[in-house]
């Protein structure tokens, strides 16, 4: 009750006010702050929010089309072609981590019921590959952060030229509408 009262964008601003001020006060240094040595990925369980989320096609479609995939694959260096296409993959798990899913199936389970979005990520034929393609190209081609690296520098452009304001976090859920 208490978060929904105050709502998101008050502890966005008091998170930066705060740093701001810890900041000023020398007590964090260099910008950021190391809490604790275990790295927690914070995702919002859209299953159990009191809102239902939708997603925002407008961007989604805005960021694949901006973002090439064509270094990754490169960087893959394929001997040989599988059932789906390496760049579509690749597709996936971005959208996966960008799109703040708990799971790869949740990820896949929403995919195959938004046909829009399937055909966004390049599966135009309706056809989305279960949950063992995904786990078989990693086990083949690498972990999915090797896989995504040489996307980066892409990624970190599109997001930065998308800020409207300063204080505006990079991803923050991008590709939703709540």
């Amino acid at each position: 009750m208490f978060r929904t009262e105050l709502g998101e964008g008050f502890f966005k601003n008091f998170f930066h006010e705060l740093t701001n001020l810890l900041n000023k006060l020398g007590l964090i240094k260099g910008g950021g702050v190391i809490a604790d040595s275990a790295p927690i990925d914070a995702s919002m369980n859209f299953a159990r929010a009191n809102t239902t989320p939708s997603i925002n096609r407008e961007r989604v479609s805005e960021y694949f089309t901006s973002i090439d995939g064509s270094p990754a694959v490169k960087a893959l260096d394929l001997t040989h072609k599988g059932k789906y296409d390496p760049a579509t993959i690749i597709r996936i798990f971005m959208f996966e981590n960008f799109g703040g899913f708990l799971s790869r199936a949740q990820a896949i389970k929403f995919i195959s019921n938004d046909p829009t979005v399937a055909n966004i990520l390049g599966f135009s034929n309706g056809s989305i590959p279960c949950q063992a393609t995904f786990n078989y190209f990693v086990n083949a081609h690498g972990t999915v952060s090797a896989l995504l690296k040489p996307l980066v520098e892409p990624v970190t452009v599109f997001f930065d030229v998308c800020k409207t304001t300063p204080d505006e976090s990079y991803i923050d859920l991008f590709f939703w509408s709540i």
